[in-house]
């Protein structure tokens, strides 16, 4: 930061310091006062030897100094007092410092609008040829900075990229303030990022020329010129992303209490030690309906909402609850009260669907005054610490069309949305620590500011409402797998930035087979989302069970660096992971191509179309599969034609649905992770590690690849290889240390590596080390049960320990 006493001068887009005002500054050395629209500062630091730069008055980078190197070490700027110069402007929005005391030159700092360079001007101008000149700073992210890529070229293509802690990648030319809405990007011949104490440290250079050596550019609202409502999410009050379990994506809308308290059981079991919370009773419980009048149970419930939340709670978990926010389809709760509720211009009021086939005018004062009274009721009498609202922006939807009879139709559909929810926010906030999560049912981004996470996409099981079972086993498919992928390239991009972003649930039963479970659960763990399981819990066997603790907890503070939609979704996932005691990247390489039976997602919109044509031309006699059937199983589709084609009489403009004539064999897709393109550096050595094969890969240079059928995946911990014994692989969580492991250190003196390790009770923990040539001695653990194997390469260690807790293990070479 700026220290007293500095001098400063102001660089202003279309207001300048008049020429005697800049000569007076130059001689004085004193701040200038700021003109109007003010975008970028300079200033010596107090100890005059560093420049920092200030936009619109908020310090961006700091300690910047420059530096040439034509042999040996660099020579640096910061070895004599500085002073600033200003010149006079040129242009309109143009301004150039220079910055005398540096015996190789002057720098010259020059802005237009909120663009600045940085040069090196030197009147012995054959000198710079060939010598490296570089610029080095602080960048001043902020209180949570990220390292990111905001150029949209990148969507889709090569990576998805994600991040925890400060670490970097090389693809990356940004740094994200999450506060101020605002990222500085770096253009240079070679630029790198690395963690400081207060941000990131940047060096960027190139090789001797009068040309900018580096040029610096703000880009402001980076989320709000997408996002109407951006508001920076409030990571202290919330700093875990939710882990549970939703009813309904096994049971549907048909369930009981007691369907309730057996998964609950099962998951205070099987989860309870490895994070799982909430316990999330969905749509089936209300009275008149799916969505009843938001507090009448129906028989199926005979005990109540706060006796089954109290019984969840005693088994150590935590309830939460569905909602339709604004919707009822209870008739008598309507005739009650018509003037809460919305009529179209005919008087109807049945305007909704699922969501509540009567919608209120959530602008009505009466409406709200009943809704917040509900909702604290839910809250704080009956005790649910977690709320799933749907229907949020088909209500708002609804609501805008009808604003002419609303309450207050002076109002906007946003405004008197955001004001009622508003109110159930403030409602919940009876009871501390009381979890709001929007399911609207798609990317309710009217929302943001208020809610902690959101749905991003469509529901990732179909079923009919006349079919109970329809949401059960044999109706799952991949396509559940591609629906939650649709909503990340949609909006992953805001998790844990705006919210938690919420996939919809993340699934273990057949007929999916355990290697697509692995992959949607290493989509899971790479993501860091907000992770709700919905299977019939005590049905799965032990093998699908232990699957969903390799990615339990999501590591808190993932969050994605491509900092836009996605238009693709990439074969290479890369998580970039630092720690204090080291950095390394956990890869995914998946295949995404279609399975054999499987209708591809280029075909699902124009099936659709046909479907729905075919199904009206037929009108009573379309006795056909539904259509959620055909898109998820090309077979059934091309079974539908057969009955089609079969038709004694076909009315006109019948067509097929189209689908292959034939059915393709499985094909492996060949993918290759070149380290370069998955932002890590070409130039180094890595140990992979296989985490789901738990198998040492080797140590390799440049690029790996492999061959993957459709639907399969393979996680990589990609570690830099350090020439001495260091782990590569855990098997206790996908980020391979980024849960478990609290410490890493080698000390070379004494040959003894130290590892600090999170177990949970009864549940060992296997750690796999690479030797790098040294001879394995032996490990030992004060504080938990340790058996280790030593093999070719890399030694193998057990750990176990019946209560959960940090213990601490040392590994001797020779």
């Amino acid at each position: 930061m700026r220290g007293a006493g500095s001098t400063a001068a102001s660089l202003a887009a279309g207001a300048f310091l008049p020429r005697a005002a800049a000569a007076q500054s130059a001689s004085s050395e004193q701040g200038p006062a700021l003109a109007a629209n003010n975008f970028w500062e300079v200033a010596v630091s107090a100890d005059r030897r560093h420049l920092e730069l200030s936009y619109q008055g908020r310090e961006w980078l700091s300690s910047l100094r420059v530096g040439l190197k034509a042999a040996g070490d660099y020579e640096w700027s910061d070895g004599s007092p500085l002073s600033l110069e200003v010149v006079r402007a040129v242009r309109p929005g143009e301004m150039t410092i220079k910055v005398r005391g540096f015996r190789r030159g002057e720098i010259v700092v020059h802005a237009q609008q909120s663009k600045m360079t940085v040069a090196l001007q030197d009147p012995r101008t054959t000198e710079l040829k060939g010598v490296a000149i570089e610029v080095d700073a602080v960048v001043e992210g902020g209180a949570d900075p990220l390292q990111c890529r905001l150029d949209e070229e990148f969507a889709g293509i090569a990576v998805q990229q994600m991040a925890s802690g400060r670490a970097v990648s090389r693809l990356n030319d940004g740094i994200f303030d999450r506060f101020r809405d605002q990222a500085l990007c770096v253009s240079a011949r070679n630029a790198r990022f690395a963690p400081s104490a207060s941000g990131f440290h940047v060096s960027a250079g190139t090789l001797g020329t009068a040309a900018p050596i580096c040029a610096f550019k703000v880009v402001e609202q980076v989320y709000g010129s997408r996002l109407e409502y951006y508001t920076p999410f409030d990571k202290a009050r919330w700093p875990e992303p939710p882990v549970g379990w939703c009813s309904f994506h096994y049971y549907g809308n048909v369930l009981g209490e007691n369907d309730i308290l057996r998964n609950a059981e099962a998951l205070a079991r099987d989860y309870g030690d490895f994070g799982l919370k909430y316990v999330l009773i969905d749509g089936g419980w209300q009275a008149h309906g799916i969505s009843g009048n938001w507090t009448e149970t129906n028989a199926s419930f005979p005990h109540g909402m706060k006796w089954l939340a109290e019984r969840i709670r005693a088994l150590g978990l935590k309830p939460a609850i569905w909602l339709s926010e604004f919707g009822t389809d209870d008739e008598n709760f309507y005739n009650a009260h018509k003037e809460w509720f919305l009529h179209d211009a005919e008087g109807n009021a049945k305007l909704g669907t699922w969501f509540g086939t009567y919608i209120l005018d959530f602008s009505n004062p009466e409406v709200k005054q009943y809704l917040h009274e509900i909702y604290r009721t839910i809250a704080v009498d009956w005790g649910y610490d977690y709320f799933k609202l749907d229907g949020e922006n088909a209500t708002r939807d609804i609501w805008g069309q009808n604003r002419a009879r609303a309450y207050n139709p002076a109002q906007d559909a946003d405004t008197a949305f955001r004001d009622a929810l508003e109110i159930i926010r403030q409602s919940l906030d009876s009871r501390p620590g009381v979890f709001l999560s929007a399911c609207g049912p798609v990317y309710p981004t009217e929302s943001i500011g208020i809610v902690q996470s959101a749905r991003l996409g469509g529901d990732i099981v179909s079923f009919s409402p006349s079919d109970p079972s329809s949401a059960h086993s044999e109706k799952l498919s991949f396509r559940s797998v591609r629906t939650a992928l649709e909503g990340m390239r949609r909006g992953y991009y805001t998790h844990n930035l705006a919210w938690y972003a919420d996939p919809d649930g993340v699934l273990l039963r057949p007929p999916l087979t355990e290697e697509e479970v692995r992959t949607w659960f290493s989509i899971a763990g790479l993501t860091g989302q907000l992770l709700m399981l919905g299977d019939n819990m005590p049905a799965l066997s032990a093998a699908r069970r232990d699957i969903a603790r390799k990615v339990m907890p999501p590591l808190s503070d993932i969050r994605p660096t491509d900092l836009y939609p996605q238009s693709l979704t990439p074969n290479v996932w890369a998580l970039h992971i630092e720690r204090s005691f080291g950095t390394w990247a956990v890869v995914g390489l998946f295949n995404w191509d279609c399975e054999a039976n499987e209708v591809a997602d280029a075909l699902s919109s124009p099936l659709q179309s046909i479907f729905n044509h075919d199904a009206a031309l037929l009108g009573g006699s379309a006795t056909g599969p539904a259509f959620w059937e055909l898109a998820e199983n090309a077979q059934k589709a091309l079974d539908e034609n057969r009955r089609l084609e079969a038709l004694p009489h076909k009315p006109a403009g019948l067509e097929l649905l189209p689908v292959p004539a034939y059915l393709a064999p499985l094909a492996t897709r060949h993918i290759v992770l070149n380290f370069a393109k998955a932002g890590l550096d070409a130039d180094s050595e890595y140990l992979l590690f296989d985490f789901w094969k738990q198998k040492y890969v080797g140590r390799l240079w440049g690029e790996y690849a492999v061959s993957l059928p459709p639907h399969a995946c393979q996680v990589l911990s990609v570690r830099p290889a350090r020439g001495r014994p260091q782990l590569v692989g855990t098997d206790r969580h996908i980020t391979m240390g980024g849960v478990e492991l609290g410490d890493e250190r080698w000390d070379a003196r004494s040959k003894r590596l130290s590892l600090t390790v999170e177990l949970v009770a009864n549940y060992p923990t296997t750690l796999t080390l690479f030797k790098a040539g040294s001879r394995f001695i032996g490990a030992t653990s004060r504080e938990a049960n340790l058996k280790s194997e030593d093999g070719l390469e890399t030694v193998t260690l057990r750990l176990d320990r019946p209560t959960t807790a940090s213990v601490g293990a040392a590994i001797q070479f020779a």
